[in-house]
């Protein structure tokens, strides 16, 4: 049975059990093997591949670049509540204002998360006495931006 069907209520047998924690065993075992011996000086050299699904049910904070073929955000409706549509897209995304600046020695661009605490401040947290954006957050507020414009279009061509 796989670890990512397995709940709470399920009755399993001894060896099903079993197998689950030799399962378990062996993603602790990769997972402990690939952070073995890294630290800030040879982190970028350290390269590990698992072959195996990474499950965290809890929060993860990496303070360094995660490199992703894709990834996908929970969004299915039964997981929200309150739902209140954005109107002000557009005037939120005017007053954000961007930047390119160092960090870390590298050119990157991007914005002030001070910024963003008082245009969306569901946006941003703060690890570590640190501000944090979380930047997919602000692409439902460029949808409404687009929203607006088409809008905006549409009155000018009457």
């Amino acid at each position: 049975m796989p670890l990512t069907r397995l709940r709470s209520s399920d009755t399993v047998s001894a060896d099903t059990f079993n197998a689950l924690i030799d399962e378990i065993q062996s993603t602790l075992d990769a997972m402990n093997s690939a952070l073995a011996g890294i630290n800030k000086e040879n982190i970028f050299e350290q390269k590990n591949t698992f072959k195996k699904d990474v499950i965290i049910q809890q929060n993860a904070t990496v303070l360094g670049e995660i490199f992703s073929e894709g990834s996908f955000s929970s969004s299915d409706e039964r997981l929200k509540k309150d739902f209140a549509e954005i109107k002000n897209g557009l005037e939120k995304i005017l007053e954000l204002k961007t930047y390119t600046y160092i960090k870390n020695g590298k050119r990157e661009a991007g914005v002030k998360a001070n910024d963003v605490l008082h245009l969306m401040k569901e946006n941003v947290v703060e690890v570590n006495g640190k501000l944090m954006v979380r930047y997919e957050g602000i692409i439902p507020y460029l949808v409404s931006a687009v929203h607006g414009l088409h809008k905006e279009i549409d009155k000018l061509k009457k």
